[in-house]
C-alpha cells in the first residue's frame, strides 16, 4: 500500500534528532547496553522499536527491565546493571524527572544515560543533556520510530507503533490520527475496540496485565508475533475488566458541581489505570478518579479526555506536604501514590484544585 502520510518534523520540547544520533554513534563494541522502560503498552513497545534500530546499526542490548513510576524506582536497577557491567542506558517512556529526580540523577552519575519520554518536564530537571522530550500526544514508541525512520525502513513495525499510539491516545493529535488511519482504515477513535488495530492493542494491554511479573515474556511474544501465547489469560483479564467497569458505574461518588467521579476499590489484576481510561470514554468532559490499594499505599489514577482540567497539576498540588507521596503524568492522564491515612485529605484537595 502506498502511504502518503508525512511529518515535516517531530516537535521536541527538549532535545533533537542530532543528540540521539550522536549518542547512538558513541556506543562502542565493548559497551554493554541496557534499556529500562515503563510497564505499560507504550513502555513495552518502545524498546522493541529501539532495539530494531540498534540491531540495524550492529549494536545489541544486554539488559532489559520494565518498571513502574515510584520514588526509588532506579535503586535496584543501578545495582543490577553494575553487576552486569552496563555502560550505556536508554530510558524509554520513563517519567524519570517527575517521579524520581534524585534516582534519575544517581543513575546518570553511574552510567551514560539517554532518556526518550513524552511526559511534562519537571521544574526540578536542571541537566537536560541526552534527553528527548516530546509533547504528550507523541508517545515514546512513535518518537523512536520517527527517529529511526530517518535511516531505515521501519514499516514492518507500523502495527506495533499504532498499537502504542492508540494505547496512549496519541490519536488526539490530528496529524497522528492520519498516521493511524492510513494504515488502518477501520480505526474509529470513538469505538477503539471495533477496529483490527484497536483489538490488537487491547490484547497486548491484557497480556501486560496477565504477565506483569515477567514483562520480558510479553516483549518476546510480541517480537516473535506469537499471538497464541500473547493472548493466554486475556479472556480472564477481560472478564475482570468488565466486572470492574460495572462496579465503577455502581459505586463511584459523583460531584455534580465539579463534574468529578471518584471510586475506591481493588481489582484482581491491578487494572486501575485501564478501568479509569475506559470510563473516561463515557464523557470526555468529566473527570474520573479510581483509587486502589498498592501494598501499604493507595494508587490513584485520573483521566479527563477533554483536557479541561490539568490533572498533572491537580495531583501534584493535592499531594503537597504528604510523606512518601508521588504524582505525575500528563494533562489528560495522570496518577498519584499516597499513604492510606492521607486519602480523605487528598480527596478534599482534588476538589479544591479542580
Amino acid at each position: 500500500m502506498l502511504l502518503f502520510w508525512r511529518r515535516n518534523k517531530m516537535k521536541y520540547v527538549i532535545g533533537n534528532e542530532k543528540i540521539f544520533y550522536d549518542f547512538v554513534k558513541s556506543i562502542k563494541k565493548d559497551d554493554k547496553v541496557a534499556i529500562i522502560s515503563h510497564n505499560d503498552v507504550d513502555g513495552v513497545i518502545s524498546p522493541i522499536v529501539l532495539e530494531e534500530i540498534l540491531k540495524r546499526m550492529n549494536l545489541s542490548v544486554d539488559y532489559f527491565n520494565f518498571i513502574n513510576y515510584s520514588k526509588g524506582m532506579f535503586d535496584s536497577e543501578i545495582d543490577k546493571m553494575k553487576e552486569e557491567g552496563i555502560t550505556k542506558v536508554f530510558l524509554t517512556d520513563m517519567n524519570a524527572d517527575e517521579s524520581d529526580i534524585d534516582g534519575f540523577e544517581r543513575l546518570r552519575e553511574d552510567f551514560d544515560v539517554f532518556l526518550i519520554d513524552h511526559h511534562p518536564v519537571s521544574y526540578e530537571l536542571k541537566n537536560k543533556d541526552n534527553i528527548i522530550k516530546t509533547g504528550s500526544s507523541d508517545c515514546s514508541a512513535f518518537t523512536i520510530y520517527i527517529l529511526g525512520r530517518e535511516f531505515f525502513d521501519l514499516s514492518e513495525l507500523d502495527w506495533l507503533v499504532c498499537s502504542a499510539m492508540i494505547a496512549d491516545w496519541s490519536f488526539n493529535s490530528e496529524e497522528n490520527l492520519k498516521f493511524i488511519l492510513e494504515r488502518y482504515l477501520d480505526f474509529d477513535k470513538d469505538n477503539i475496540e471495533s477496529s483490527e488495530i484497536g483489538r490488537l492493542m487491547i490484547k497486548i494491554s491484557n497480556a501486560i496485565v496477565y504477565f506483569k511479573s515477567n514483562l520480558k515474556k510479553v516483549y518476546d511474544f510480541i517480537k516473535e508475533k506469537n499471538f497464541n501465547e500473547l493472548t493466554k489469560g486475556a479472556e480472564m483479564v477481560q472478564r475482570e475488566l468488565e466486572r470492574c467497569i460495572e462496579k465503577y458505574k455502581e459505586e463511584a461518588e459523583f460531584n455534580e458541581e465539579k463534574g468529578v467521579y471518584f471510586a475506591y476499590f481493588n481489582s484482581s489484576f491491578g487494572l486501575t489505570s485501564i478501568i479509569v481510561t475506559l470510563m473516561s470514554k463515557e464523557d470526555y468532559d468529566k473527570v474520573y478518579f479510581l483509587a486502589s490499594d498498592d501494598r501499604k499505599n493507595i494508587k490513584v489514577s485520573a483521566r479527563c479526555q477533554s483536557g479541561r482540567v490539568d490533572l498533572n497539576y491537580v495531583l501534584r498540588k493535592s499531594i503537597e506536604g504528604f510523606n512518601e507521596a508521588t504524582a505525575g503524568g500528563h494533562k489528560k492522564a495522570s496518577a498519584a501514590l499516597i499513604m492510606k491515612k492521607d486519602l480523605g485529605k487528598f480527596k478534599e484537595r482534588l476538589l479544591e484544585f479542580i
